[in-house]
């Protein structure tokens, strides 16, 4: 059987096979997946996420690992989309191509709550919040990236950082 119980009483699928494919049925609402729950051991997954999904788990994942990753790819998402738009329209600066789609807008402006949240959240602990907060670092950006463009990048990163933040400041 699959399904084990944890000491806490949650519940979990054990999964020890290279390939493995679960349905669910009859649900009310789409689940949204935290993998690796209170887990410490290095393991890479790949599997692309919806980045509604990882806005849900940035918010209200209990697993802090979980929340800090949910939260540094919602960041690299955002970057990269914002650093293909620049690098598509190098005459146009970065604010006024966003200005001009709706659907970055909006997840931009999504980040900016999520950050605010964040940080006015009063269960969370200082030292949470700043895990939680910490920006991938450039060596992690590249990697994701795939390309280095030092001058592109810098305007991305400051771009993307100031709108998410500003929010914060001014609330």
């Amino acid at each position: 059987d699959i399904i084990k119980t944890n000491s806490d009483g949650e519940k979990y699928l054990n999964v020890s096979e290279k390939d493995f494919n679960l349905k669910l049925t009859n649900l009310k609402e789409k689940p949204i997946i935290s993998f690796l729950r209170n887990f410490s051991a290095p393991v890479k997954i790949s599997w692309s996420r919806d980045l509604s999904d990882l806005f849900v788990l940035a918010n209200f994942d209990d697993d802090t690992f979980n929340r800090r990753e949910a939260f540094s790819n919602i960041y690299l998402a955002l970057y990269k989309e914002l650093f293909e738009l620049a690098k598509a329209n190098p005459q146009d600066d970065i604010a006024s191509l966003v200005n001009k789609d709706d659907r970055i807008n909006s997840n931009l402006e999504k980040f900016s709550d999520l950050i605010t949240i964040t940080v006015q959240n009063k269960n969370l602990s200082t030292v949470i919040k700043s895990k939680l907060l910490l920006f991938p670092s450039n060596q992690i950006v590249i990697q994701h990236l795939g390309s280095l463009e030092p001058r592109l990048m810098l305007k991305t990163e400051n771009f993307l950082k100031n709108s998410s933040i500003k929010k914060c400041f001014s609330v």
